[in-house]
């Protein structure tokens, strides 16, 4: 899973890329290497700690989402836009004036015009995206895909210790031979 972080973190802090979109798979540990992304000491250093996680889901709230996503930038509290549209158009003008850093994670989305609504060009800011589906993200100059490699036998039991644990190995206490075998 290391190698994908760093292969991630480079697309990521290219440049010329605003929007970087990862997609596999269902369980193939998207989310959990989007978080350890927003872990990554390098990256906290280079987006100063403005790094927001959102999670869009199947049925999102838009309109929530956004609201939420403009009380983490400006740290103010019950914003209550009128509608998606206001809330998008607001976030964009807000954006544009940022002179910070801000990295946005967009986990689990599923449609490619709610990713339309949560997607914002500004200096500095960039949005990672995990998909199960690459056609959710659109083709632009600024984006670039990440697809996620089936794991290993190695990463795999890394994954599952992580969710099943909180730790990435088998822990003393445990039996090692029924958790390979799960």
């Amino acid at each position: 899973m290391e190698k994908n972080i760093w292969n991630l973190k480079k697309i990521l802090l290219h440049r010329e890329v605003s929007v970087v979109g990862v997609h596999g798979m269902g369980g193939l540990g998207k989310t959990t290497m989007a978080l350890a992304l927003c872990n990554d000491q390098q990256i906290k250093g280079i987006f100063q700690n403005n790094i927001i996680f959102l999670t869009v889901s199947q049925s999102p709230n838009l309109k929530g989402i956004l609201e939420t996503m403009w009380e983490k930038i400006t740290n103010r509290k019950n914003i209550e836009f009128q509608n998606v549209e206001e809330a998008h158009r607001q976030l964009q003008q807000l954006l544009q004036r940022q002179d910070k850093p801000i990295l946005v994670v967009l986990d689990d989305v599923w449609s490619r015009e709610d990713l339309k609504i949560l997607l914002f060009e500004g200096g500095g800011h960039k949005t990672l995206v995990t998909t199960r589906d690459c056609s959710t993200i659109p083709r632009e100059t600024s984006t670039q895909l990440y697809e996620l490699p089936l794991l290993d036998d190695v990463d795999a039991l890394s994954l599952f210790c992580f969710w099943a644990f909180g730790q990435r190995s088998i822990p003393s206490t445990a039996d090692e031979h029924l958790v390979k075998q799960v």
